[in-house]
């Protein structure tokens, strides 16, 4: 099983409450996190900052005897265990709202503060028996880099030395299998046990017997219940009558409360109820919802109900399941970026996103549109993470129950196999002629080249591979396998060790989407720009690449091309501004003026630009004119800018005075005060800023 991680530095999520006129319990507690919203929890929440060490007063809990005799029974429950990471368990059935509880605790203040902000969220979406994993994954929530080793005993010894006399919050989110004792107890725990005083390990969990092999104490245990028919409703309301007045919310009350207390005080159930119920206006309509009991639970138990919206044969909602049973293609804990998947569902053969009926709405922002009403739906839950430049970015899994129900919806279509050699994925591609998306993933240490079967899959359209581990070999790949897949419209080749890209990646005549992340080779081949539909290529962490093909400014229906982390990089090739219908460039480097690279000038009618650009090697532009040549003032839809002179030695006074003409030839940028950086520059004069 996968593990997906994230850090949680700072963690910042969206609260908010519906007022209504039902009467309430006397003890209330709403909060909102991402789009899923939390009813009825009040003192789970304010039993676990006590067992976590907080204060209580997220929610204005102020019962302070209570909290006093909490916090004795906790203190003395610790006597025998001061020597080691204290570890509590969030236990419930499927849909009762622990990550979400969890990520509710996250947004106090207090919480951050009392943990300095050493907050690691690993999702296991599994078991805890992969010893090597998980390690792994912990080092990468803590953004440390993951060492080379193979064997288990370097790789502990280097995870406690990491977190040794350490305080932090760790949580093991959705463990779902068995724990073995001896793999926890006698060789990851341990580990573990190494931090400083006052760090915490917080589980999530639907299994009890999970949860009691793991803590120390059954009062380490909170388990989530049902909601009761009260908090039911409320949470209804927040979902589905968000802009209704007290007195319309009032006419609705009858019938929503019988429709909430069938979802057997179950949140995600509720949570699923409240968006279907969101479309329809009438009182008749949730009259009709009630009659036809599909809403009505037969227990706590029971499997989920799919949201409608993903299953019915209404054609106006089609492009949506589209969407959703796309996703099927990918593993169900795989962390999922907004852009990428858009960016992908782009490719798809159907054009999902193609304007119909004269609608000339951009691709991305329909795209936009279905994403966030699967995260709306639940399919997708997000979360906050790290990232570039230590600015926070929002990733998302998938809710396991609908993930399934996505593969199953999908059937052939969209698959995602494992390969290995206990279980062969050319047995298993077999039978799979009308696979069109296709993601293989490489388990084993040995297993290096892609699978001769797949060539046999030539009605591909979305092919993406994945490594376990970035410490296996790179993958291989033989110079003739693009021949094979004429109809391939997205590659994902991305931290598999790439170290060399075939010339022949031009006969995937169809291909949109590139994806070649974390390769190992210093230069593309040159026939990338005969690929004339490409529409994203992604270069993020080839931390070796030093140039880019020449003929670059071919690849005219280029939208995005991303080039994070590639310090390497020297200059961008001449006829780049050819690519007038970019969206998104993350970084652009000025070639010299002796040199046949692209200028300054070449970013002049790039003006569709999105999101953050950085400029490099500033230094080389040789006057204010120059500067205005680029008219960044244009690129009202960037978002934020960075400006790097690249300058690591000292300069004549000549070159420095020709820095502060070009800097202030650049601006003024008033939209974005407070989001430009100038970097390595030695002038005295600082940027305007409107």
């Amino acid at each position: 099983m996968g593990i997906l991680m994230s850090r949680l530095p700072g963690m910042i999520m969206r609260r908010g409450s519906t007022s209504i006129a039902a009467a309430a319990p006397q003890q209330q507690l709403s909060s909102m996190v991402g789009n899923l919203k939390l009813r009825g929890r009040g003192d789970e929440i304010s039993d676990l900052m006590l067992k976590l060490g907080c204060h209580d007063n997220m929610f204005g809990h102020t019962n302070e005897e209570e909290n006093n005799e909490k916090v004795t029974a906790i203190r003395s429950s610790r006597v025998a265990t001061d020597s080691t990471v204290r570890l509590n368990c969030i236990t419930g059935v499927t849909g009762s709202g622990k990550t979400t509880l969890v990520q509710t605790l996250l947004q106090d203040q207090n919480v951050r503060k009392h943990f300095d902000h050493h907050i690691y969220w690993v999702s296991v979406s599994g078991s805890l028996d992969d010893k090597k994993r998980l390690a792994d994954e912990i080092l990468k929530a803590m953004e440390l880099a993951v060492p080379p080793y193979y064997e288990w005993d370097p790789l502990r010894s280097h995870l406690r030395g990491c977190i040794e006399k350490k305080k932090f919050l760790l949580i093991l989110d959705d463990v779902r299998e068995d724990v073995d004792n001896v793999t926890w107890d006698q060789e990851l725990k341990p580990c573990l046990d190494a931090a400083a005083p006052g760090s915490k390990i917080l589980v999530t969990t639907k299994y009890r017997n999970v949860a009691e092999k793991m803590v120390s104490s059954s009062e380490d245990v909170i388990h989530l219940g049902q909601l009761s028919v009260d908090d039911s409703w409320l949470l209804l309301c927040d979902i589905a009558l968000q802009s209704r007045t007290e007195d319309q919310i009032r006419d609705f009350e009858r019938v929503g409360r019988q429709l909430a207390e069938g979802c057997l005080g179950v949140p995600f159930a509720i949570n699923t109820l409240g968006c279907t119920l969101s479309h329809k206006g009438t009182i008749q309509e949730w009259e009709a919802e009630l009659e036809s009991g599909y809403w009505t639970r037969n227990s706590e138990e029971e499997e989920l109900k799919a949201p409608p919206l993903l299953t019915s044969n209404d054609p106006s909602t089609a492009d949506l399941r589209g969407f959703f049973k796309f996703c099927g293609f990918l593993p169900y804990d795989y962390e999922v970026d907004k852009v990428v998947l858009i960016k992908l569902w782009m490719t798809a053969k159907q054009r999902f996103l193609d304007g119909k009926d004269g609608d000339q709405m951009e691709m991305e922002m329909k795209g936009e549109e279905y994403f966030d009403t699967l995260v709306m739906l639940s399919f997708l839950q997000g979360y906050e993470r790290g990232g570039v430049d230590d600015q926070k970015k929002r990733r998302y899994k998938f809710y396991s129950p609908l993930h399934a129900l996505a593969k199953s919806e999908a059937g052939k279509e969209s698959r995602c196999i494992e390969e290995d050699r206990t279980s062969p994925c050319p047995a298993v591609l077999k039978c799979s002629r009308k696979t069109l998306h296709l993601t293989l993933i490489f388990k084993d240490d040995n297993v290096d080249s892609i699978p001769p079967t797949v060539y046999q899959e030539n009605k591909l359209q979305v092919l993406k591979f994945v490594k376990s581990s970035r410490r296996w070999n790179p993958l291989m790949i033989p110079p003739d396998v693009f021949r094979q897949f004429i109809h391939l419209r997205a590659l994902d080749m991305s931290y598999t060790g790439l170290h060399d890209l075939s010339p022949e990646i031009d006969k995937l005549t169809q291909l949109r989407y590139l994806n070649l992340s974390g390769s190992k080779f210093s230069t593309l081949p040159d026939t990338v720009c005969n690929l004339e539909y490409l529409e994203t290529l992604i270069l993020n962490d080839c931390e070796e690449l030093t140039r880019l093909p020449q003929k670059m400014g071919n690849l005219t229906k280029s939208r995005h091309i991303e080039l994070q982390n590639t310090p390497k990089l020297l200059y961008f090739p001449e006829g780049f501004g050819r690519l007038t219908d970019l969206r998104t460039l993350t970084k652009f480097v000025i070639a010299s003026s002796s040199s046949n690279g692209a200028k300054i000038e070449e970013l002049k009618d790039l003006n569709l630009l999105e999101g953050h650009l950085e400029i490099r090697g500033l230094k080389r532009v040789k006057s204010g004119s120059d500067a205005l040549k680029a008219e960044l003032v244009r690129k009202t839809h960037l978002q934020s800018l960075c400006l790097d002179f690249d300058c690591d030695q000292e300069q004549t006074p000549e070159a420095i005075k020709v820095m502060e003409i070009v800097l202030e030839a650049l601006g003024p940028f008033p939209k974005m005060r407070k989001n430009v950086e100038v970097r390595n520059y030695l002038g005295s004069k600082a940027l305007v800023s409107a």
